[in-house]
């Protein structure tokens, strides 16, 4: 990302308002945003002028050039209150938390981390945009529950999608995991989610994370269904119900009815004792 749209979106300006101000075309500003360096040097004085910073922070993307005077001069956008209070509460506590760390190693970074999980405009697929102790940008996404380590969380489509886009750009991404919520047990989990791709953690219903290592065991319905190349939206097509019903019937979420282990059984060619079995992921074979 570059501290251009850091500083826009700290300031909650779009994009066509910036390129307004600084007399520059919006389709400019946009490849300046995605690209750098780009285009001719005047484009990037004549933000540097609108933002008052150096020409040299803005063409480096220098995240540490950015001087105590922008926010002296600059306060930050207002943003709406409107969220489940434990999972507002834990955000709150994530972004005080960054900004701490960072207020201790950089003289003004710890300002530019952006409460996303604040904004009027549709979520960025992450809560918060921070950076590494070398000032690098990280994003990362606030998950909280009053329950333990165990418990399982999910990301959205778009999470997952955005989680991938950046992760493939070499973009850190991570989940901060806070369990047992306002308890003496209370823990920050901190993973990063190419750790979740690699160690098996992310089950592709709905895109449920769990927080154990690694998935060993799966169940008699998934393991007979994936041992024969069928899809969840495949079997449950068949079956006549929609995929996240099947998904939370293989993940033990939702108890699956007599009738429909039936159908399952004659689809899949399997007795029922087969699939209420439980299996080592080691052994599917596909």
């Amino acid at each position: 990302m570059h501290v251009i749209t850091v500083l826009r979106d700290y300031l909650g300006m779009t994009q066509q308002e910036l390129a307004r101000e600084a007399n520059i075309t919006q389709a400019d500003l946009s490849e300046i945003e995605s690209l750098e360096p780009y285009g001719k040097i005047m484009k990037y004085q004549r933000l540097a002028k609108v933002l008052g910073l150096s020409v040299n922070a803005l063409v480096r993307n220098d995240y540490t050039g950015v001087p105590a005077s922008f926010f002296e001069t600059h306060e930050h956008a207002e943003y709406l209150e409107e969220t489940t209070r434990v999972g507002r509460e834990g955000e709150e506590e994530v972004f005080r938390r960054e900004q701490e760390r960072l207020q201790a190693r950089f003289s003004t970074l710890d300002r530019m981390v952006i409460p996303y999980y604040k904004l009027r405009s549709s979520s960025p697929g992450y809560d918060i945009l921070s950076f590494d102790d070398e000032g690098k940008p990280i994003y990362i996404e606030v998950k909280t529950t009053r329950q333990g380590e165990e418990q399982n969380f999910r990301l959205t489509a778009h999470e997952h999608e955005v989680t991938q886009k950046l992760t493939g750009k070499g973009e850190r991404y991570y989940v901060y995991r806070i369990t047992n919520w306002g308890q003496p047990e209370q823990k920050l989990h901190i993973i990063p989610f190419q750790d979740m791709i690699n160690g098996a953690r992310i089950i592709p219903c709905k895109y449920v994370c769990t927080m154990k290592v690694r998935v060993t065991e799966i169940c008699g319905i998934a393991y007979h269904r994936r041992s024969k190349g069928i899809t969840q939206e495949d079997l449950a097509a068949q079956l006549g119900i929609q995929p996240q019903h099947l998904c939370r019937y293989e993940t033990g979420g939702h108890k699956c009815p007599v009738t429909v282990y039936q159908k399952i059984s004659d689809l899949l060619e399997v007795p029922i004792d087969d699939l209420l079995a439980t299996y080592s992921v080691s052994d599917l074979k596909i």
